[in-house]
């Protein structure tokens, strides 16, 4: 076991795994595993953009856009994985309406993977459009 390392992510407080756990299991939960409270680590100041970026699931929704600004100012690289956690967490905006929320720019937002399969899905469905149109007028 001198090479196992557990790294345990909680959205807030401690597991309680209660009191009554045999010593072998003790022992192994003190020695070999790594507690991370994200809702905790969310409250430190000047986080690492990469630890940062490990909150934004758990951080209050005010606080969402500027967390997710503060990571892209430091990490513009990181809208590929910021865009999916708040598009899970603002379910009902469009992708321009989040994009306003976050008060991310049109062309900043136009580089991302999620912009270029959202433009193809649309042009795709103009392509469609069109077609159905041409044999109405045919």
């Amino acid at each position: 076991m001198a090479h196992l390392q557990v790294l345990v992510l909680l959205a807030n407080q401690r597991l309680a795994l209660g009191s009554s756990q045999p010593r072998l299991l003790r022992r192994f939960l003190q020695e070999y595993v790594t507690w991370v409270d994200l809702a905790a680590l969310a409250r430190q100041p000047d986080l690492d953009p990469m630890l940062a970026l490990l909150t934004l699931p758990v951080q209050k929704e005010p606080d969402l856009g500027p967390c997710a600004q503060r990571i892209l100012a430091l990490r513009p690289d990181l809208i590929e994985q910021i865009v999916p956690i708040l598009s899970e967490r603002f379910q009902g905006l469009s992708p321009s309406q989040l994009m306003a929320t976050l008060a991310i720019s049109k062309d900043f937002w136009r580089h991302t993977r999620a912009f270029q399969e959202i433009l193809a899905e649309g042009r795709q469905e103009g392509v469609e459009l069109g077609r159905q149109e041409g044999r109405k007028l045919g």
